[in-house]
């Protein structure tokens, strides 16, 4: 767990703008998701998130991790890898909720989704993004496939390419690298 903590604020510290005037990152929250708003590098901190709430946009990305993701989607396309985004920025309380599947509350039932608790995931700070397949008839998490083996791979290659990486055990899943 620190050393998740530790990788976060070093990227932090990479990625920050060195003066907060015009767009860095102050010390005020942002505002936004759905509603627009302005967004500080696409960091939102709020107390009263909706847990259910899954957020698509490239703008509650940070700059730098929004310019390469959206190399990776014109990099997909360009290959007629039929992928989006599923989530991407995601509140703490989201975090929570997918940190609690499998092991307590209401969804422990349901297999766990999350190894990360809130503000341990890169998710929160606008560094990462899940994409999912995006065809008609296809399951967006299949991998059964040689198809979906193949687009799975491409993805993960591409994003590589585009200064993200991916994480083996999490297959929609790249962050900053």
């Amino acid at each position: 767990q620190a050393d998740i903590i530790g990788r976060i604020g070093a990227l932090i510290e990479r990625i920050r703008p060195t003066s907060t005037a015009a767009g860095g990152m102050g010390s005020g929250a942002g505002t936004g998701g759905s509603s627009g708003g302005s967004v500080p590098h696409g960091i939102i901190v709020t107390g009263a998130e909706d847990p259910n709430k899954r957020y698509t946009s490239l703008e509650l990305l940070h700059p730098k991790v929004r310019d390469k993701v959206k190399s990776l989607i014109d990099d997909l396309a360009s290959e007629d890898i039929p992928m989006k985004i599923f989530e991407s920025y995601r509140s703490p309380e989201r975090q929570q909720k997918l940190f609690d599947q499998g092991r307590r509350g209401p969804d422990a039932h349901k297999p766990i989704v999350s190894n990360a608790e809130p503000w341990e995931s890169y998710h929160q700070y606008g560094l990462a993004v899940d994409m999912v397949i995006d065809k008609a008839g296809v399951n967006p998490w299949e991998t059964r496939t040689a198809e979906t083996k193949a687009w799975w791979n491409r993805y993960h290659e591409l994003a590589e390419q585009n200064g993200l990486e991916s994480l083996s055990f999490e297959l929609p899943h790249v962050q900053l690298k």
